[in-house]
């Protein structure tokens, strides 16, 4: 990538060995067509340099003969799937060598910055459109699949408990409505509206926490192996996230089954005797 001398403090690119680009070396390239060249590490890696012994090693690029003037560290120029790979920075020979120029803004009115911008633009290159586009949002481009991916397992995942939700509160219903002079008899003879809660949800908890043990591995094994996999520079999973999920299953169905068996349990007996 053809550079000039405002590049690495613009786009605060940390020089780890050496030094930045000067007029000299522009105008050496210019006279004799003698390159000065900075490396990121990975690019020092493949040559087999190191940061230190690299700055004043004599390298060819192509058809362009120089030496190393620099050494910056990595940095990300293109997604997180991919590992950050060699890059060449080098001095351009000319204007017509920069293909884009990157503008640091100060925060505060952006239009105003860009108005001024479009008019500078106007002025050195009349025939040709104005167009910018701001870093952040090229970055955020390179993944917009997990961000689809992230509002569409959302929108299942939501559509998934509340279906779920729905059947469990039919179930813990129906189960009441079996057992209403159970329910009755036990509060005659002194059983407390918590137990009644407790017997009719017990035997749905358990189904809840089986399909948790089986849930969370599969999920767990998922993630890891065809989602974080894909990515060079990853995290792990950790136990948190599992166990906030685990504990978010058993309150959602906690909360639906007690729903229900709490209405039976605060029946009152004589009713349900009397109707049976």
């Amino acid at each position: 990538m053809a550079i000039d001398k405002d590049l690495i403090p613009t786009m605060n690119m940390k020089i780890i060995s050496g030094r930045n680009l000067t007029e000299s070396d522009f105008l050496k390239v210019k006279s004799d067509t003698i390159f000065s060249f900075i490396l990121n590490q990975s690019a020092i890696k493949e040559l087999g340099l190191t940061a230190e012994n690299a700055v004043g090693t004599k390298v060819n690029l192509s058809s362009r003969k120089g030496q190393i003037t620099a050494v910056v560290e990595d940095f990300h120029f293109s997604s997180l799937h991919e590992k950050i790979g060699p890059l060449v920075l080098f001095t351009a020979q000319d204007s017509w060598d920069l293909n884009y120029t990157f503008v640091r803004l100060k925060p505060g009115d952006f239009n105003a910055a860009l108005e001024e911008l479009k008019s500078i633009s106007t002025s050195l290159l009349p025939h040709r459109p104005f167009e910018y586009e701001f870093l952040d949002q090229q970055y955020q481009k390179l993944f917009d699949k997990e961000q689809r991916m992230s509002s569409v397992t959302t929108l299942f995942a939501g559509l998934a408990i509340v279906i779920a939700c729905l059947g469990l509160l039919g179930l813990v219903a129906y189960a009441a409505a079996q057992k209403t002079k159970e329910i009755g008899i036990r509060k005659v003879l002194g059983a407390s509206s918590f137990g009644i809660v407790g017997l009719i949800t017990k035997s749905y908890m358990r189904l809840v926490l089986v399909a948790i043990f089986i849930g969370l591995p599969a999920a767990y094994w998922i993630m890891d192996t065809y989602w974080l996999s894909s990515f060079a520079y990853r995290s792990t999973i950790g136990v948190t996230p599992l166990a906030l999920a685990a504990l978010s299953c058993i309150f959602i169905a906690l909360a639906t089954a007690s729903f229900q068996a709490v209405k039976a349990a605060w029946v009152d007996p004589a009713k349900t005797l009397r109707s049976e």
